[in-house]
């Protein structure tokens, strides 16, 4: 009768044993599938935006490139910075005339004083301000530009189409405030070239002026096209918010992913929505995966240098402008939800199976022991 007894209590725990042993199998391999799973679409997602949005910036950047070249190669360009360059002569360089004609005096705000195309008729500068500010000042509002410069050969900004604390000044000017500056650094490299027909220079993203308002430059060496002779080049001024408008669409990242643009120093060229300052050389992230990317190699992995948070990354690098590459980002914790909510069912379900295995187990030990104890 005791043997009856321990068969009776033994029959179901060892069901309900074996039933958890299974569970717990398929559950645990389930689950380490779905995980595996999980992640590589999430890397491969990711890599996908990665590599998408770095042929984005690629093809931004060759934009710009193409848009400076055309604008310095135009024969109005050209006659312009002769114009220009010409004026600035009869001033003897003087550039305060020019400041009070075209800021002191001007009636517009100080955010819209590009809008004047007149000067002071007395002035020979005027002349050639109405004649080609307008097309200039189009540029910029059409292409979204900081600003269009031309730049005499001697370094002088002459023309401005903002008409900033950096119109009239010189970019050489030993000790002054744009001497180490994106548009002095641009302007060193496009001025020595010694023939027409030469590259595009480009600029990182970096401090400029005294505002230190974060800019890149793009300048085009302008030659007369008569002589030859070298006269000045052209610049555009371009920030932040322009770059960060060819990344910024985070379709497909869910909640918390993001693109971003990342330099040599792994800071940032782009404002994350995510802090609540500006991140543009500010904020970091690091990592091999960043590393990879910036050395030339597309790659994914994982960092926690980002957001205080673990991320899955995945990066490529951009191409036009070496030092620099895409990344895109998502928190580990939202990409793996859904394994979380299947580990949570798969608990759920077990449970249940363990409660119906423990209640069979009960049933079938007792319809085994019970006609045998009536013997």
């Amino acid at each position: 009768m005791l043997g009856l007894n321990t068969i009776a209590r033994k029959l179901p725990l060892v069901l309900i044993a074996s039933a958890a042993i299974v569970s717990l199998g398929v559950g645990l391999g389930s689950y380490m599938i779905g995980s595996q799973m999980v992640g590589e679409m999430t890397r491969n997602n990711l890599s996908s935006l990665a590599h998408e949005r770095a042929k984005q910036v690629d093809d931004f950047l060759h934009g710009l490139k193409r848009d400076i070249d055309t604008t310095a190669k135009s024969p109005a360009t050209n006659q312009g910075i002769r114009d220009f360059a010409n004026a600035w002569l009869q001033l003897k360089a003087d550039g305060a005339q020019l400041i009070k004609a075209f800021v002191t005096d001007n009636p517009n705000p100080p955010d819209q004083l590009m809008m004047m195309d007149d000067g002071p008729a007395n002035l020979p500068y005027s002349a050639s301000h109405t004649k080609y500010n307008p097309s200039f000042r189009q540029q910029v509002i059409d292409n979204g530009y900081a600003d269009i410069y031309l730049v005499g050969a001697d370094g002088s900004v002459f023309y401005s189409v903002r008409k900033g604390d950096d119109f009239t000044a010189n970019v050489l000017a030993e000790g002054g405030p744009y001497s180490s500056s994106g548009l002095a650094q641009v302007f060193k490299q496009a001025t020595a070239q010694t023939e027409p027909g030469g590259p595009v220079v480009i600029s990182d993203f970096a401090p400029y002026g005294p505002s230190g308002e974060v800019s890149m430059f793009l300048a085009k060496t302008i030659f007369n096209v008569a002589s030859g002779r070298m006269v000045g080049i052209i610049a555009f001024r371009v920030t932040p918010p322009l770059l960060g408008a060819v990344v910024g669409d985070r379709t497909g990242m869910g909640q918390t992913g993001e693109v971003l643009v990342v330099g040599a120093d792994h800071m940032l060229r782009v404002d994350s929505i995510f802090g609540e300052e500006n991140d543009v050389l500010k904020t970091t992230i690091t990592g091999d995966t960043i590393d990879g990317a910036i050395a030339g190699a597309p790659t994914a992995g994982t960092t926690s240098s980002y957001r205080n948070d673990s991320m899955i990354v995945a990066a490529e690098p951009v191409t036009a402008m070496p030092g620099w590459a895409v990344a895109t980002v998502m928190s580990q914790s939202e990409a793996f939800g859904p394994i979380g909510t299947l580990r949570n069912t798969m608990l759920l379900v077990g449970a249940g199976l363990l409660a119906v295995a423990a209640a069979v187990g009960l049933v079938f030990s007792r319809s085994i022991t019970k006609p045998i104890t009536r013997l």
